[in-house]
């Protein structure tokens, strides 16, 4: 394949020649752009051509965008996501990997078959993402609830109930994959708390489970819920009283709330995971 003068037809690539595009020209606003809605002042624009071929000037071009590639994704829009995930992210470690991918749902599905085979059990918030449950239902998984406060899963929740599992589901393979949303959780707009986050990743450590976080609200700011009502004189959040001062000590709550998803309560997960 690499013999000089040897033209490989082995990816049946077409020829740029062959793309109908010559070059494209875009306006989009400013890194530093204010968009008001409703605004009649006017927005700071950046503008951006898009040549068949690369230049100097030109690294990326339509000849490489339009063409067959490969599966990991244009090398490019990786590199660029790579080098945003160390300066943003900023992972503990520096053998990460990143994979590009269609939207959230569409990392979740991939995630889901990359490491749950049919009948495994998925730890969730008690009120979970019902697009997230959609793509574990048709390959037989169930979801586990994990009790939730105003600042996210419980962790002695959590521990609790893979500390138990053996005893209360023998036979049954313990959980090794948690989904869970950071930041404005759907649907309770919960944001996980610091601490919440400490504890939550040293029991998965301790029991071997995966944390897949769905966190497509990472740059916003979420405030505390207020109800209609109360708008304009409090900012309590959506959950009561009695729910932001849950005793995770009292056992019988906390295995109460474990089962409980969307308002409803269930003995075992058998009958949680028929939502």
């Amino acid at each position: 394949m690499n013999e000089l003068g040897m033209i490989s037809l082995a990816g049946g690539l077409p020829h740029p020649s062959a793309f109908p595009y010559s070059s494209l020209q875009l306006q989009v606003y400013s890194p530093k752009a204010a968009a008001t809605p409703g605004s009649t002042n006017p927005i700071s624009l950046v503008d951006i051509s898009l040549e068949k071929h690369s230049s100097p000037d030109h690294t990326n071009s339509l000849s490489v965008a339009l063409q067959y590639g490969v599966s990991r994704g244009s090398k490019s829009l990786a590199a660029l996501l790579y080098d945003f995930v160390k300066r943003v992210l900023r992972p503990a470690y520096s053998d990460y990997e990143i994979f590009l991918h269609l939207g959230n749902t569409d990392a979740w599905n991939k995630v889901v078959n990359l490491l749950c085979e049919p009948g495994d059990y998925i730890l969730v918030e008690e009120y979970t993402y019902p697009s997230a449950q959609a793509v574990w239902a048709p390959m037989g998984c169930r979801g586990v609830p994990v009790s939730i406060d105003k600042d996210g899963i419980l962790p002695k929740a959590l521990e609790r109930l893979l500390g138990d599992w053996e005893q209360v589901h023998p036979g049954t393979k313990r959980p090794h994959l948690l989904y869970i949303v950071l930041t404005g959780q759907v649907p309770t707009g919960s944001t996980l708390s610091l601490q919440h986050k400490e504890e939550i990743y040293n029991i998965c450590v301790k029991f071997d489970v995966i944390i897949c976080e769905d966190n497509p609200y990472y740059f916003l700011q979420i405030p505390n819920y207020v109800p209609p009502s109360d708008r304009n004189t409090t900012g309590e959040s959506m959950f009561s009283a009695e729910d932001e001062h849950i005793d995770d000590d009292d056992e019988d709550e906390v295995g109460h709330r474990a089962w409980q998803i969307r308002g409803q309560v269930f003995d075992c997960p058998d009958e949680a995971a028929r939502l």
